[in-house]
């Protein structure tokens, strides 16, 4: 099931993306730690607010109680753009809550199934591709002659 393209995407106030600890650390007698990954595809959680006007918000009300605790589409912003994720919700979207005259705000945790990442080898031996990317993109664009 999709998120509404007729609602508006989430706000930016307290979004935030929070990856599951896959890291599990065993403290050893001698004082020091051992560390091992624990599981590969890690979980990651979103806290999501909407802000909707009486008639977003009556639609929004109605799609959460269809989606219920289901998996559902939505495009969510990420370092990389707007990415569509697979998300469901992991309590009740708390609200509406009025705010001003007419508009009402909507928050809620959602659990994400994966996270838009790069590949692992351009952070690892590639680096200076994406920190230099905005040149490369102009320098191809718009200076590389036809």
């Amino acid at each position: 099931m999709d998120y509404p393209a007729t609602l508006p995407a989430p706000l930016r106030a307290g979004y935030n993306i929070t990856p599951e600890n896959n890291i599990i650390r065993s403290e050893m007698t001698n004082g020091r730690a051992r560390q091992r990954v624990a599981y590969t595809s890690i979980p990651a959680y979103a806290d999501l607010s909407f802000l909707f006007t009486a008639d977003e918000a009556e639609i929004f009300a109605a799609w959460a109680i269809t989606v219920g605790c289901g998996w559902f589409n939505i495009k969510l912003k990420t370092p990389l753009g707007y990415y569509n994720q697979v998300c469901r919700f992991t309590e009740t979207p708390q609200g509406p809550q009025l705010v001003g005259a007419n508009l009402w705000t909507y928050k809620t945790k959602a659990e994400m199934r994966g996270r838009a990442v790069i590949d692992s080898t351009y952070g690892e031996f590639l680096p200076d591709i994406l920190l230099l990317s905005d040149i490369f993109d102009l320098a191809m664009n718009e200076a590389w002659p036809e």
